[in-house]
């Protein structure tokens, strides 16, 4: 930080310098004869695995910029220069400490210098899903490091003149400021015509967190604006202030910053006297004033407005210019820290998800690069991708003398840190089975929990020191079973950080391990010698059995630890760190368990040390020079637990020998393949917890897709306890597997012999269930049941079991669920058939026939020019374009020319009539003649030929590629191809698709076009877009704002035929799951049959009696129902279901909330906010717009000129 600051005071601004550097895209680039290409720099790149498994260069960094960053401008040309003298600091942090994951300076000018040096794009396939780099400047590192917390009041025109490209434009500088904020802010978006209102409903009166989830909300209400009346600026004014002013009295908010975001397209006036009733003469809120569009006839009021406000204001043209215009208010916000020139505000990210997990095991997933999205977002185009991480970022200040009052932001310094490191210094097993550790923000939100569920603690908020018993409810299984749990937390704040550290152990059990090791020690001599064996009962470091020798016949000494790992049946846990290198990527292993045996030869050589204590990070102060850098080889290595494993490996030397024969084929995978996780296992933390009811029984279990299975197996565990003096622990889980059939076979044949008995299981007139302790069937007279929950088969029993608690009803939330819009044939819930679905398809069947015919007979025209659209502005249709008419049910119908940028965001029309709608802005539509092939009962695309390149008046670098005319009539009648490359079908030739960001099921993968060898790239052909057209003699005209940026396809390892593309969105849910109550059935110590019975369920008053019966020493009960009475049976579903939150809407009436407002949830400000400087006034930068020094230059010349023609006019 220091030293980046005194680098850039040493560098003498130079507007004409001219600079080399390591440009990421130009690393490596070579031309058609195989040299390098012009301004290529040839770099050693050596594939590193710490560093998110990608080729880089330790030795320097790399430069890299976002399209709409320019390396001819003078500022980032000397920012580029001054920083390169970064690298050896870089170089030196990571050679003391090889932990350290990517470190980087981004520039405000925009530009990135990250260490180690990487090539962009970084891998193949992010070259070809046309992967770019995100500007960071909008990434939560970069922005919590700049600027305070703040309360962000937007206001959003959307009065009638607010139409076509400026709403477009509006709607891209209102998702460019929520893009730059993060969880320390709070934001609300107001829309104003005639009336002020919230733009979500739910959010009314309040300001909300600017998190993920309200984020999301506020970007998804945009598409619902209407463009409509007057505008009201004095009531959208005074509302944005006086709930500011609000937040500030109460106490809530984020007690920082305040500032208002006016986006218009022109106020009549600045409306001096409401900034001067609620603003001045201090101005607690700045003002950043957006005018909107091409017109700049109020510019004079909106500059006005911003600099008598202590803001800034720009005019946004376009919205290819939104993102750069926005983060105007980033410095202007950073001038009082940057003032105040000392206080450099330690900053960490709240969690994301970036890079690739690097365990022992190599894991080839997709990149998501922090540098690439934005960092408080915890979402991936696949849930394989990346890894946890979190940034810690510091800014950097221009302390240079300038001739005016300036506050320059250089940039911002950070790294990378993997949660997998965090993790590390906190080792799982010395917690115990089900013991965990988690992380808590000063926003209450998890950095890591193993399930990823915030853990609402005062006292860990506000980082205190304490300990506490809480009772919670724990489900595993993919959210199929439950428990409870009784838990002794205890917590402690980490120090420079805004985190608090939590231990969660159980009570009773967990209090206590047991400490049982195999001293290892080593001699010249001797290759090892084995002295005693440990076997100690501990309470939590506190010992209370002492050492006993082991000694059991075997001979120590006589042969090398390793003679113990023989063999590929053995497995660790591939996330515990028994020992490892420090510089992972200088030591490669094929498995975790060949990284163990590496280490276990390794201790028999002379001079091992066991290093088990990890380097503390320097102090704060201490110079560079004189930091220790760490050899090569250098490791970590865990005595306790190494010392473990060996004794374990002991303990089980010859367990196969006992075995008995596999049950299982030889294709399938062995045990030790699927459950290497040890006391993570479900089975193991089951037979513990089950361990506490019944200390002698057998946790049984079967996959709950069992009944789909021809032989599956059954798992039976049991936990194995040390008791010392009263106390007890865990120390192992013992098991076996056996098939279903042996044990189904074995059932049946008890319970259908039965001497004198009326019934027996194998009576039709009784069904018998071996239910587990969550209400899962084990075994049944119908196979097909096994595995599947009771309640499903037969609801109204289950639902009588609870009434009889014999099994309790337990409610379970998930809030950090997922959900989707799209709509489904299936429900879980129990549904009846509707006989009017057929009708329904019967009629849309014959309207999308009429409207075909109305096409191929020209009856179009027969529609008149100024119908009114279905769309939600309400807008003629003849602005649409020639050709196209509307029915009264919003279809809508097309014959040659279409252009639907009056139409509205995410509608598009289709030649044939047929309408496509898409949750993000779909703006174009063009229709397209595919080739295609059938292969393997699928529809591929298959186009001869691609034309690909920039499309002119489009965002940098937007790539377009069209596929040549062919007929489709080679595939045959009914089959298209739709924009996310799923296959339509209709009952008529749909000779014509459309497709914009499209992704083919093409056998290999998504479609890209360096697939096909025909390309035939010419784009200087094409108009730009206020030229009309864009491709020549085509039938598609273009006339609607800029596109989104595509979007990384999928891998397409991960990638299924037929992609949906639709991205979830976060939600709460809650389901409904079963607890089995063992003591309701142990009566007097004896396990009787209760018994119980349905009454009035039937007209005709019949009973249906049912006994229930605990088989002892397991989970499992009897179940025997009589089935001759005819009862209802309903199913009960235990799949997690969306929860609505009810909230007042503006009109008094209430409205569903996805998300339920968290407001008033508790947290942590941080620690230091710096809004205001005394001296802040003297800067006179607020925006511009006032005419630059050329336009004067040209005014001049055309009054000179006017004057001499006037003169000579007059002469003549």
């Amino acid at each position: 930080m220091d030293s980046a600051e005194q680098i850039a005071m040493s560098h003498k601004f130079e507007p004409s310098i001219s600079i080399k550097y390591c440009n990421a895209r130009r690393i490596n680039v070579y031309g058609s004869d195989g040299r390098l290409a012009d301004g290529s720099r040839e770099v050693t790149l050596t594939l590193n695995r710490h560093f998110d498994q990608l080729a880089v260069n330790t030795s320097l960094s790399s430069v890299l910029m976002p399209a709409d960053v320019a390396d001819t401008d003078a500022a980032v040309k000397n920012a580029i220069e001054w920083s390169g003298y970064l690298d050896p600091l870089f170089e030196n942090n990571y050679e003391t400490d090889p932990s350290l994951s990517w470190q980087y300076f981004g520039s405000s000018s925009g530009f990135l210098r990250r260490y180690p040096a990487i090539k962009w794009p970084p891998d193949e396939l992010s070259a070809r899903s046309h992967q770019d780099m995100f500007d960071f400047r909008s990434s939560s590192w970069y922005i919590d490091a700049s600027t305070s917390p703040k309360d962000i009041v937007i206001l959003l025109d959307s009065s009638g003149s607010m139409t076509g490209e400026r709403r477009e434009i509006a709607k891209s500088v209102v998702e460019a400021i929520l893009d730059t904020l993060g969880n320390n802010d709070f934001v609300t978006v107001f829309k104003f015509s005639d009336q002020t209102e919230e733009l979500v409903p739910c959010f009314k009166d309040m300001l909300v967190q600017a998190n993920m989830e309200n984020i999301r909300e506020l970007k998804n209400a945009l598409d619902s604006t209407k463009s409509e009346n007057i505008a009201n600026f004095s009531s959208a004014l005074i509302t944005a202030f006086e709930i500011l002013q609000k937040y500030n009295k109460t106490g809530q908010g984020s007690q920082c910053n305040q500032a208002i975001m006016l986006l218009t397209d022109g106020p009549p006036y600045s409306y001096t006297d409401i900034f001067k009733l609620y603003n001045w003469p201090h101005m607690p809120v700045r003002v950043f004033t957006y005018l909107i569009g091409r017109d700049s006839r109020n510019a004079q009021e909106m500059n006005v407005m911003a600099c008598d406000n202590k803001g800034y204001y720009v005019r946004v043209s376009s919205e290819g210019e939104a993102r750069e215009k926005v983060l105007k208010y980033v410095s202007v916000m950073a001038r009082p820290m940057v003032m105040y020139q000392n206080d450099h505000p330690i900053q960490w990210t709240p969690v994301y998800t970036g890079g690739k997990v690097t365990t022992t095991l190599v894991n080839f997933t997709l990149p998501l690069p922090p540098w690439g999205s934005r960092a408080s977002n915890i979402q991936s185009e696949s849930d394989t991708d990346g890894q946890l991480m979190t940034s810690v970022s510091t800014p950097i200040f221009d302390r240079r003398n300038y001739t005016r009052r300036v506050a320059n932001l250089l940039g911002v310094v950070g790294t990378d840190v993997p949660i997998q490191q965090i993790k590390k210094l906190v080792p799982p097993y010395k917690l115990g089975v089900n013991g965990y550790s988690f992380i808590i923000t000063n926003n209450g939100h998890v950095l890591y929990h193993p399930d990823l569920r915030p853990l609402m603690r005062h006292d860990m908020i506000d980082q205190k020191e304490g300990e506490t018993e809480i009772s919670v409810k724990i489900h595993y299984d993919d959210m199929k079973r439950v428990t409870t749990r009784r838990y002794k937390y205890f917590y402690n704040p980490i120090d420079g950080t805004p985190f608090s550290l939590g231990l969660a152990i159980p009570d009773g059990y967990g209090m206590y391990e047991v400490l049982a090791e195999q001293e290892i020690k080593h001699s010249p001599i001797n290759a090892e010698l084995f002295q005693h064996s440990t076997l100690a009962l501990e309470v939590r470091g506190v010992t209370l059995a002492i050492d006993q020798t082991a000694d059991d016949g075997k001979t120590w000494g006589s042969s090398p630890v390793t003679e113990y790992f023989k063999g590929s049946n053995w497995k660790v846990h591939p996330d515990w760190v028994y020992c490892e290198y420090n510089y992972a990527s200088e030591h490669r292993f094929k498995s975790p368990e060949e990284q163990v045996f590496h280490f276990l030869a390794k201790i028999r050589n002379p001079g091992w040390k066991w290093m088990s204590l990890r380097p503390r990070s320097p102090l704060k102060d201490t110079p560079h020079s004189t930091m220790k850098k760490m050899e090569k080889d250098s490791y970590f290595c865990d005595k306790t637990l190494m010392q473990s494993l060996v004794l374990d490996a002991y303990a089980t030397d010859g367990m196969e020998r006992h075995n008995m024969p596999s049950m299982l084929k030889e294709d399938k995978k062995h045990f030790s393949e699927s459950n290497r996780r040890a006391i993570d296992e479900v089975w193991y933390k089951r037979a513990v917890d089950h361990y506490s009811i019944e200390p002698d029984s057998f946790v049984f279990s079967v996959p709950f897709d069992a009944g789909a299975h021809g032989k599956p197996l059954v798992t039976a565990t049991h936990a194995v306890f040390v008791d010392h003096k009263g106390h007890r622990a865990p120390a192992a889980v013992v098991g076996l597997q056996f098939q279903h059939s042996t044990l189904a076979a074995h059932f049946l044949n008890i319970t259908s012999t039965c001497s004198g008995c009326k019934k027996t299981c194998a009576s039709e007139e009784l069904d018998c269930y071996v239910l587990d302790n969550n209400g899962f069937i084990i075994l049944s007279e119908s196979a097909e049941h096994t595995g599947r929950f009771f309640g499903h088969i037969d609801g109204t029993i289950m639902d009588s079991l609870v009434q009889d608690r014999i099994y309790k009803k337990v409610a379970v939330f998930d809030y950090q669920g997922a959900c989707s819009d799209t709509k489904s044939h299936y429900s879980d819930a129990a549904s009846t058939l509707d006989p009017t679905v057929p009708v329904r398809w019967f009629l849309q069947w014959l309207f999308g026939h009429f409207l075909w015919l109305a096409v191929q007979t020209n009856l179009y025209q027969l529609w008149a020019p100024e119908w009114a659209s279905a769309n939600e502005d309400d807008q003629p249709l003849s602005a649409v374009g020639p050709g196209v008419g509307i029915s009264q049910l919003g279809w809508y119908v097309s014959h040659q020319t279409l252009s639907i940028s009056a139409v509205g965001p995410g509608v598009g029309i289709s030649q044939l009539g047929r309408y496509v709608s898409h949750q993000t802005n779909l703006y174009e539509l063009w229709a397209l003649e595919w080739a295609a092939a059938k292969q393997d009962g699928m529809y591929h695309i298959k186009p001869t030929s691609i034309n690909c390149g920039p499309w002119s008046g489009y965002q940098p670098n937007r790539t377009v590629c069209i596929a040549s005319h062919q007929p489709l009539s080679a595939v045959g009648p009914g089959v298209g191809i739709s924009q996310t490359g799923r296959y339509v079908s209709h009952q008529t030739n749909l000779y014509h698709l459309w497709a914009l960001e499209w992704a083919s099921t093409y056998e290999d993968g998504p479609l890209y076009p360096d697939d096909y060898e025909t390309l035939h790239v010419n784009f200087d052909q094409y108009p730009t877009r206020e030229e009309g057209r864009m491709f020549p003699n085509s039938d598609v005209v273009v006339g609607g704002p800029d596109p989104p940026q595509p979007r990384p396809y999928p891998s397409p390892a991960s990638s299924p035929v037929g992609y949906n593309r639709t991205h979830p969105r976060p939600c709460d849910k809650k389901v409904d799951l079963y607890i089995l109550q063992p003591e309701r059935l142990n009566t007097s110590g004896q396990s009787n049959p209760l018994k119980g019975k349905l009454t009035n369920c039937h007209v005709t008053g019949c009973e249906r009696p049912f006994s229930v019966q605990k088989i002892p020493c397991s989970n499992l009960i009897l179940l025997v129902v009589d089935t001759l009475c005819p009862c209802g049976s309903k199913q009960l579903s235990i799949t997690p279901q969306e929860v609505n939150y009810e909230s007042v809407s503006p009109g008094g009436s209430m409205v569903q909330c996805r998300t339920k407002p968290q407001e008033t949830m508790y947290r942590r400000r941080p620690p230091k906010c710096m809004n205001y400087h005394p001296e802040e006034s003297e800067i006179g930068l607020c925006g511009g717009c006032s005419i630059s020094l050329s336009s004067l230059r040209i005014l001049a010349l055309c009054l000179l000129v006017w004057t001499l023609s006037t003169v000579n006019c007059s002469s003549s």
